[in-house]
């Protein structure tokens, strides 16, 4: 998944990285198109693996706990 993260970084997509998950942020197209691909590359590269990801429609990368 590192080989996954590295190409995510590369791209001209809004990336922010937690311990707990990685958020993208762009235009819908280009945000699965990238998907699409990385996800079938890194899926070559491992003989098994799992991947979740969950798709939401909002713009949160300026979220701030307020806690």
């Amino acid at each position: 998944m590192i080989h996954f993260i590295k190409k995510l970084r590369a791209s001209n997509l809004e990336i922010l990285e937690n311990p707990l998950s990685t958020q993208i942020y762009g235009d819908y197209d280009v945000v699965m198109d990238l998907l699409k691909t990385e996800i079938k590359e890194v899926f070559e590269l491992m003989d098994k693996g799992l991947l979740l990801i969950k798709v939401v429609k909002s713009d949160r990368h300026d979220y701030k706990p307020h806690f």
